[in-house]
């Protein structure tokens, strides 16, 4: 459909986006089996308190993992996409901006899914996600054939709005009937992750104003990885005296690592 309406060119910045986001979710997937493995523990010995600590940790975790990535790229994105793509590639900074968010709640999505299963809660899963796909159909030409009456600069940015927006609401849906089934708070992992993700872009945002008035330097990938270093330096030190808002109380590493075969 991006094909038939904004042509080659949408496409290719579309397609470039999603392969930035992706790598991104490289860095949070490989924890997946392992969560996956703890759910299905707790729930074959019925032990909802366990199960409740674990999406509180191990939830909270992934998403100040993925909210970390993500948040660097969403504000360097214009400087992401000049590495990565060339120049060539300049006006697909606004899809990678709004792409770039897209792995934060893919996370949430990956786990909910993982629970949904572990939970034998196959038939409710399969209804959200049609319920979702379904009406993400119906919407899809919408936006796309009627972008500039949205007020969207292109076709890809309005497909990339659309795929961050559904991918939110249909993630939040599954987390909360996660969370009733297992008697954790809904409200406070919602609340954990619209602050975090303030927190990252706030930082994220003040490093970028701090090197753009005083580091002088033409060379993109420099700033990039100086900007990261300082960046990655802060949140090592927040994670250290803020352990539970990070995801990392009750040791959840240690349990990570005792799950490894």
């Amino acid at each position: 459909l991006l094909q038939l309406v904004g042509g080659d060119e949408q496409q290719g910045f579309y397609a470039f986006a999603f392969v930035i986001a992706s790598i991104c979710m490289l860095f949070t997937s490989a924890f997946i089996p392992l969560i996956w493995r703890e759910i299905t523990l707790n729930v074959s010995q019925d032990n909802k308190k366990y199960l409740s600590d674990t999406i509180d940790s191990s939830f909270k975790f992934l998403f100040v993992l993925s909210s970390v990535i993500c948040s660097f790229l969403f504000v360097f994105s214009d400087l992401v996409t000049l590495v990565a793509g060339g120049e060539q590639y300049e006006e697909a900074v606004a899809v990678v901006l709004i792409m770039s968010l897209y792995p934060i709640h893919q996370t949430y999505g990956q786990l909910s899914s993982a629970m949904f299963l572990a939970l034998s809660q196959t038939e409710l899963y399969s209804k959200i996600a049609v319920s979702y796909i379904l009406a993400g159909l119906f919407v899809s030409p919408i936006l796309l054939f009627n972008f500039e009456y949205f007020g969207i600069e292109s076709a890809a940015v309005a497909l990339a709005l659309k795929m961050v927006i559904w991918q939110y609401f249909g993630v939040n849906t599954q987390l909360y009937f996660n969370c009733s089934h297992a008697g954790s708070s809904f409200f406070r992992l919602a609340l954990h992750q619209h602050l975090i993700i303030f927190i990252m872009l706030f930082l994220c945002l003040g490093i970028r104003n701090f090197y753009d008035d005083f580091l002088l330097i033409d060379n993109h990938m420099i700033v990039l990885a100086l900007s990261f270093f300082s960046y990655s330096t802060i949140i090592l030190i927040l994670s250290y005296f803020f352990k539970s808002s990070f995801g990392i109380k009750n040791n959840i590493l240690d349990k990570l690592t005792v799950l490894k075969p």
